[in-house]
């Protein structure tokens, strides 16, 4: 096996989508062949499974300090205000913590402290997943200083909307987009969550992508019938990126079905900081219970004792710019479970058209269509099963664990 640096902002099983995602990927990796070099501050909670070293503290220590202090004290975040990062915001005060974020991102890296440390490894290419300069950099520092290649794996399309609040911002999005360069002219093959991001950043850069996302790791034999009484639905996930407020729609219209007679109840598993008191009483009007989210493996036995998994996305026109050429990990992971999924999202996400492409899920793209599809899974229409049986051959094919290894071992063996 080839030895693989990984350098990122979060670390692997770290409690988040991609923290999950990287441990499914690289679950079948030898661990003593792997090192993380982690960029991130306040440090994240990382595995003692996996070797890894933290990056020094930038020579710039008062933002920092002051965001370690931030986190450290932060209160549950207002509805309002959980959106990704990531996302394009407009507004004075977004464009002043883009600035300041901006200033902290493109200060100078201080990559002797791990150098000697990470020579010792002796690492045979580097992986990451980008997401920002400081990330970046420290990825080419290490792969100028142990003369190897770079895969980068775009999880979602950062470099579409990362420093765009204002002109303030322009500086730092020019230095984004020159280590994305840099980055490429390092890189023989390299990943993207869905075949629509690879189609556009292999036509930008000319570099080889390969699609690839959250694998499966558990798949059902059969698809799981509807159950004759009341009807569970289950989303599970997070509230960020604006997808409480479709979220509220489903729950409005399962409360508006209930009255009609037609059984049915909405449990919502949640991230801990999103489980505030306004979001509880947004829900809770429609008859809907949030619950802290659990590990993966106490979260199969939820699925499993569902009905109906629910997975939706934003309609606000700035998430759209972000989520629109992206693959939700959310949707192999719901696919595997074999039972009837409801998909509210705007039509244009890739998202959108791959599962209706695929007809693996029961698909709704207005507010109109969503009481209409509501009731076709309420009055188990025939349709629900075929998608159901359309998911799990779909999961099979392009998301199992195995296929997922041996792509990534392809693209190593190439990359080396």
């Amino acid at each position: 096996m080839k030895k693989v640096l990984f350098v990122n902002g979060m670390a692997i099983g770290e409690q988040s989508g991609t923290g999950v995602t990287l441990q499914n990927l690289w679950s079948s990796w030898p661990k003593e062949d792997l090192l993380q070099l982690i960029t991130a501050y306040p440090a994240p909670d990382c595995s003692a499974d996996y070797q890894t070293l933290l990056v020094p503290k930038s020579f710039c220590p008062i933002p920092f300090s002051y965001y370690e202090k931030k986190a450290r004290n932060a209160a549950p975040v207002k509805a309002e205000a959980q959106v990704n990062g990531s996302v394009a915001r407009s507004g004075v005060r977004a464009a002043l913590h883009d600035l300041l974020r901006g200033i902290m991102d493109c200060w100078p890296v201080r990559y002797a402290a791990v150098r000697k440390a990470v020579h010792a490894f002796h690492p045979d290419v580097i992986y990451t997943c980008g997401a920002s300069a400081r990330v970046m950099k420290t990825a080419l520092a290490a792969a100028k200083a142990e003369h190897i290649p770079i895969i980068l794996h775009l999880m979602d399309d950062w470099p579409e909307t990362i420093y765009t609040t204002s002109l303030f911002s322009a500086p730092f999005r020019m230095r984004i987009q020159a280590l994305l360069y840099k980055i490429h002219k390092k890189s023989r093959a390299n990943f993207a969550i869905s075949e629509a991001l690879c189609e556009k950043y292999e036509q930008k850069y000319g570099v080889l992508y390969r699609p690839l996302m959250n694998p499966a790791m558990q798949i059902a034999e059969k698809p799981a019938e509807l159950s004759s009484g009341e009807l569970r639905f289950v989303y599970a996930g997070s509230l960020s990126l604006h997808r409480w407020k479709p979220l509220l729609e489903i729950a409005q219209v399962l409360c508006d079905r209930r009255e009609c007679g037609m059984e049915n109840r909405f449990d919502l598993y949640v991230p801990q900081m999103q489980l505030t008191q306004e979001f509880i009483e947004l829900f809770s009007k429609s008859g809907a219970q949030l619950h802290p989210f659990v590990p993966a493996d106490a979260l199969r036995k939820i699925y499993e004792a569902s009905d109906v998994l629910v997975y939706t996305e934003s309609f606000e026109e700035n998430v759209v710019q972000f989520t629109r050429l992206s693959l939700s990990t959310k949707i192999p992971e719901y696919l595997a479970a074999g039972k009837t999924v409801l998909a509210y999202l705007p039509p244009e996400l890739h998202s959108c058209q791959y599962l209706t492409r695929r007809n693996a899920a029961m698909v709704c793209t207005t507010a109109q269509m969503l009481p209409v599809t509501i009731e076709k899974i309420l009055r188990r229409d025939a349709a629900c099963r075929a998608a159901a049986e359309n998911g799990l051959e779909t999961v099979r094919r392009e998301h199992s664990a195995a296929a997922s290894a041996e792509k990534i071992q392809e693209t190593i063996a190439a990359s080396c």
